[in-house]
Parts: structure tokens; sequence; C-alpha cells
């Protein structure tokens, strides 16, 4: 697959690499500037590898024969920040590396766009962008990148981001409400397999190959008797009310709610809103609780009445005007704090690690690996551990660029990821090249249909990016243990 990739960039001057963990990205990116012999070059990774990807560089440059100069390394976070916006000019790079890409895959993120700008300027610039997880949810997601690895000319997608668009809407797996189209003139790539085999032929793309990890994966999907009180503000949920009695009906924050209250807390307003913006989020909520007693087809949540009817009625207009105004501020209330404990105990799991979304996980969790690797305890990295204990671990922070499995191979999540992409990588910690037991278990934390409805959710999405790539997804992999 790098001699694949090395061809590509010398032939193409560019590539979009669906390269997943332990393929050999950090090689590729060290050594294209040399290949190309492009320089100044630039490599962009997320903020908590740049110091690992340093030293892998230099572990690297002692065993070739040849001195290669090293590209620059930049982090999104940085290039992200108004102090940073004119780095680009400053390093003029003639070729830029994007190491785990997905992270420019908003195009319309103070990063992307800041990346497009100078791209429009110097459109001499060679540009590779890798990362297993490149595409989310929507051919939306690699669009801009195809343009900028491949030129317009090149890419098998349309050269507007508009008639793109149209594209998603026949093609994608998910599509929201009301506007699936029918693919007409698009049935032509199902002929050939679909669209991601059209794809993965393109000039200049690159498709990892599946790596033997020696390993099985074992899926386990673990009950819990939650106790009277967190089963009362559950149901509650259900009717759109939390704790406190205030009315929740965004879709996204009863979601997290129910997650959070089955861990024995929940995050609570420590202030309201302005009166004028509590007043027309209470008329929007009146107006969605209405719509869903209706019960019309294909409405069910917050989300689905906002796409079918929001910009069209006046309660939608003026709170969609208004909404981004005030973002409330939360504190953490526990209820049951005797919950993440028994959990653990009840997955007879030896020395697991225990991954969470929120960081108020960590009271009860020691050490907690938050971000940059570090225990939020005590500073030390996780990357330092020399023996296998149990851990928890923020999902955010943990899921690029640590190597775990030469220690672990449990896994315990107390949340499940929206997302099959984000699954694929949290579980590829463990499950790697170098992984020294014969089977890595990974557990979902699971007391509610909601939970479970996730983990049906994302082993389908798994099921489509899997199709899509035309490589193994991990949530396709391994026995499950329902």
């Amino acid at each position: 697959m790098q001699a694949e990739s090395f061809h590509t960039i010398d032939v193409m001057r560019g590539m979009l690499g669906m390269i997943g963990v332990g393929e050999g990205k950090t090689l590729i990116s060290q050594i294209s500037p040399f290949i190309l012999d492009l320089y100044p070059a630039l490599l962009m990774v997320p903020g908590g590898l740049v110091k690992k990807t340093k030293v892998e560089f230099d572990w690297w440059a002692e065993t070739f024969r040849i001195r290669i100069r090293p590209p620059s390394i930049l982090s999104y976070q940085l290039l992200s920040h108004p102090k940073h916006q004119q780095d680009l000019l400053k390093l003029r790079p003639r070729l830029i590396v994007l190491d785990e890409a997905h992270h420019a895959a908003n195009p319309f993120s103070a990063l992307s766009t800041r990346l497009a700008e100078y791209l429009e300027a110097f459109p001499e610039t060679v540009v590779i962008a890798m990362s297993g997880t490149l595409i989310e949810r929507s051919l939306l997601d690699i669009h801009h990148l195809l343009q900028w690895t491949l030129g317009p000319d090149a890419s098998p997608l349309p050269r507007t981001r508009e008639e793109c668009a149209v594209w998603a809407q026949a093609l994608d797996h998910e599509v929201p409400f009301g506007s699936r189209r029918a693919k007409g003139a698009l049935k032509v790539f199902d002929e050939g397999g679909g669209f991601g085999v059209y794809l993965r032929n393109t000039l200049g793309v690159v498709v990892g190959g599946s790596t033997d990890v020696g390993a099985s994966i074992r899926y386990r999907v673990l009950s819990f008797d939650l106790g009277a009180d967190i089963k009362r503000h559950l149901a509650a949920a259900d009717d759109g009310v939390r704790p406190d009695g205030e009315v929740e009906f965004e879709a996204a924050a009863l979601s997290s709610l129910k997650f959070t209250l089955s861990l024995g807390f929940w995050l609570r307003w420590k202030e309201p809103g302005p009166p004028l913006w509590m007043e027309k989020r209470r008329r929007w909520g009146q107006f969605v609780r209405w719509t869903l007693e209706q019960r019309l087809p294909n409405l069910d949540s917050e989300e689905m009445v906002r796409q079918a009817y929001g910009d069209s009625t006046q309660e939608g207009k003026e709170w969609f005007a208004i909404e981004p105004s005030f973002v409330p501020e939360t504190e953490v209330v526990w209820l049951d704090r005797s919950i993440i404990p028994a959990v653990i105990e009840k997955s007879k799991l030896r020395y697991p690690l225990i991954w969470c979304a929120h960081p108020a996980c960590a009271s009860l969790l020691n050490p907690y690996f938050g971000a940059g690797g570090k225990d939020l305890h005590t500073g030390r990295s996780i990357l330092d551990v020399t023996k296998p204990v149990t851990a928890g671990l923020s999902i955010e922070a943990n899921i690029e660029g640590k190597n775990l499995q030469h220690l672990w191979h449990e896994n315990l999540l107390l949340d499940i990821p929206k997302s099959a992409s984000t699954l694929e990588q949290l579980i590829a910690r463990t499950h790697r090249p170098g992984q020294r037991k014969d089977e890595v278990v990974v557990t979902f934390y699971a007391p509610t249909a909601a939970h479970r409805e996730r983990i049906a959710f994302v082993k389908q999405q798994a099921q489509w990016l899997e199709q899509f790539k035309g490589k193994k997804q991990k949530l396709q992999i391994g026995d499950w243990e329902i």
C-alpha cells in the first residue's frame, strides 16, 4: 500500500488516501516531500499527535541510508486559532500533507477556509490527504478534499458543492426527511458495483488494505438494571422533561440527557437564557410538541420537525434567528454515583479501558486520561503506563494516535459514539498490529432501548461504509453476544 501511495503521489502529484490505522501514514508523510522534491513541505496533524509524530520522524530518520528533510509540522487546532491565520502565508509550503484529514472535513470551518484560501492563492500547491475515516456520512465529506488533492478535472465528484449535494441526496446512506432523490442517471454506478467502486478506481485515490491484526474481536452488550429514581427521570426524558422540570425538545439534547442519566448524572443549566430567547425557545417547543402529537409519518423528533417545517413557520423562523445568540453553561448534577462502579464490576473485565464521553466520569475513575492523553489526577501520559491497569479515557481525546494494544485488550464503552467511523478509530486503539492477545473484547454498556438502538444504527452505518470503501469495518467482523 505504501508503494502504491508513493507511485500515485509521484504520478498524480497529489493523493486522497483512505488509509487506516497502522497502515503507514507516518512514513508516507515523511518521505513524500523527498519523492516530489517539494520544499517547504508542511504536515498537518491533530494537536495530540505533534510530539508523537516528531519522535517517529526521528526514529525513522535513523534507519534511512540517505538524509531526508522532513516536513514542518503544524496542528489543525493551531491553524484554526485566530492568532495563527497567517501561518500558511509565513510558511509558504509547496506541499501540504493532511494526516487524519477528516479534521478538515467541514469546508466551512476556520481551518478549511484558511486552507482553501491558501490553495486558491497558490494553486500549484500539491496536497495529500489521508485518513481511515475520511467519509463519515456523506459524499460531501470528501468533495473539497478531492478538489484539493486531485483538482476539479480529475475528481470523480461534480465541480460544485451544490451539484454534489444533489448526488448525495441520491447516494448517501442517511438523507434528511423529505430530501431523498431518485438516482436517475446515477444508476449507472450500480452497474459497476456502486459509486464506492468508481471512487476507489479513480486515479489518485488509494485505499488501504485490511491489516492482519492476528486477533479476533468479541462484542458484548451489557444490560444493567437502573434504580427506580433513574428510571423515573428516564421516563420523564421520554416525554421531553428534564430532572429540574424544564421542558427539553431538542433531539440531540434529549439523547444526551438519556445517556448521562444512565450513568447517574445530568447537565443542568447554570443560568436560564435571556427572557426573549427563552420565550422564542418555548414557542418553538410548543409547535414541536403539537406536531409530534399528530403522529405524522417520519416525524418523530424535533430534528425531523425542524427539517420538514422549521423554515416555513413563524415559530421556527423566530427561534432559528435568535438561537445562536445564547449558549447555556452547564454543571454536573449527580443523582447516583454507584452506577459506574457497579457496571465495571458487572462487566467482569480484568483491566479494561473504560471509554467515556464526559469528563464527569473522571471523579469515579482513577486514572482518567483526558486532553492530550494526560491523567486528570496526576498529569501522567497514558503512553507512559508500563503495565495493565483499569483506566478511564476520554473518547474525544484518545481515539487518535494512541497505540494501546501492547497493554490492553479489553474495552468497556460507557458511552456509544453516534458515528461508526469514530467507533472504528476507538476499537483500533487495541485491535491493531502488535496486539498480544488472541482476542480483543469490546463491551457496550446498554441499559436502555436508546443504547441498543444506537448500537444497531452504527452497525448499519458501518455496513454502508464497508460497501462504500470496499474495506472491512471492525464493527462488521468478530462475534456478537447480544
